[in-house]
């Protein structure tokens, strides 16, 4: 349940590709579940489902799926006869479910935001559409079109989330945080806490390169190229160390590296680079974020031999105050979320599901390659109607066809359910 906590602090500017107008109009107020007098409303619903899919649309689109093959993706069910859509579907409905539970809580203890809070929030959402701007689609249509709600919609969202925001955070002054926590935090965490303060660090290095070009490769044949580059790799594998020795015994790296490193971005800069985590390949960044000033040694990456000295590698200790107040503020938040979940849970809200309304929203793609969500409930009166009328599909004028031709869709997608595993 924590975690459910964490998505939803985080969740209101998942939206991506947005782009911005002005409306007051919100969805349509149907439920999706309900726990005595709280209920989830279907804008949040398709929200939660609509960012989930995104989500994963991304990463399919990575794999170069079409719609045709992302559909039978979303389809296909597993052994225990769930699809993904399914299993989007639940984790959607309890991060919904979660949120107005928190909501609940907030209430019940007189939690609320006043005038500036919200024209803040308000501002939030509008600076935010309009870093999205673009010329192709008005950010109101495009968010209607992707997860069927508002831009007013969005806007009573982030209110939502602040005062999720303001409840959670009433319970950090409970917290105490003491110095032999902070200590083990950052021992268990030391990649995440350097990135959240952006620890930097310097080097200097000289890269021997070990990469054949082209014109190295052509007319070669594969056995010929690979003796190529095994020569290369042993030959700078040699100049590195006679690199390194030179390092070791008072020449300047500086000097050797405008003389001698294949690096364009740094041989002008006496082969020097400052960087925070995530930023370099990982054998270079592991080397450099381990060593302390001073320390000299040979990296290999898939560039090639990297000759290397720290210049600086600030401490924990030489840190303390700034790696304090990060993770003394990462605890509080962790321990105050553990606070409200346990709230949460001994709400012990019995949750019932509209199902009609639950099962009416779906995956669907109106074109090859714009993901929408779509709510399907007025539609299903149509489903029993005979299959032989898809042949009126062609006709754009006629009221009845874009129904029948939903029926279509949904007849061929069953068919492609037992299409093989497209993961």
């Amino acid at each position: 349940m924590k975690k459910l906590i964490s998505v939803l602090l985080s969740s209101v500017f998942l939206i991506t590709n947005v782009t911005g107008c002005q409306s007051k109009e919100v969805t349509e107020n149907k439920i999706v579940a309900k726990a005595g007098d709280v209920s989830v409303n279907l804008r949040d619903f398709k929200y939660y489902f609509g960012i989930n899919k995104a989500s994963q649309d991304n990463y399919l689109d990575m794999f170069g799926y079409n719609d045709e093959q992302k559909l039978k993706y979303w389809q296909q069910k597993d052994e225990s006869g769930l699809s993904p859509e399914d299993e989007i579907k639940e984790y959607a409905l309890k991060l919904a479910e979660n949120k107005e539970s928190i909501l609940k809580l907030a209430k019940d203890n007189k939690i609320s935001l006043d005038s500036k809070e919200i024209k803040k929030g308000e501002k939030e959402v509008d600076n935010f559409i309009i870093s999205l701007n673009s010329k192709e689609e008005t950010g109101e249509k495009k968010l209607k079109k992707m997860y069927d709600i508002t831009l007013q919609d969005l806007k009573n969202m982030q209110q939502d989330f602040l005062t999720i925001q303001k409840y959670v955070d009433s319970f950090k002054d409970q917290v105490k945080v003491t110095d032999d926590q902070i200590k083990k935090y950052y021992d268990e965490h030391k990649e995440d806490v350097d990135k959240k303060i952006d620890k930097q660090v310097t080097v200097k290095h000289i890269l021997i390169s070990t990469t054949l070009s082209d014109e190295d490769k052509k007319g070669l044949k594969e056995n010929e190229i690979k003796a190529k580059q095994d020569k290369k790799n042993s030959e700078a594998e040699k100049k590195a160390n006679e690199l390194l020795n030179k390092i070791k015994n008072g020449e300047d790296i500086g000097k050797l590296a405008k003389e001698y490193s294949e690096d364009p971005g740094s041989k002008d800069n006496n082969g020097e680079y400052s960087f925070g985590r995530g930023k370099m390949v990982k054998e270079f960044e592991d080397w450099a974020f381990n060593a302390k000033p001073g320390d000299k040694g040979i990296v290999k990456t898939n560039y090639g031999y990297h000759v290397m000295e720290c210049i600086s590698n600030p401490t924990f200790k030489e840190k303390y105050d700034v790696y304090k107040k990060a993770i003394t503020d990462i605890i509080k938040d962790d321990e105050a979320e553990k606070i409200v979940d346990e709230k949460v849970k001994n709400l012990k809200l019995n949750w019932q599901t509209e199902k009609d309304v639950y099962d009416s929203v779906k995956v669907k793609y109106e074109t090859k390659e714009k993901p929408v969500v779509v709510d399907e409930a007025k539609n299903n009166k149509t489903e029993n109607k005979d299959k032989n009328t898809t042949s009126n599909t062609n006709n754009k004028e006629n009221n009845d066809s874009t129904e029948n031709a939903q029926n279509k869709d949904n007849t061929n997608n069953k068919e492609n359910e037992t299409t093989k595993n497209e993961k």
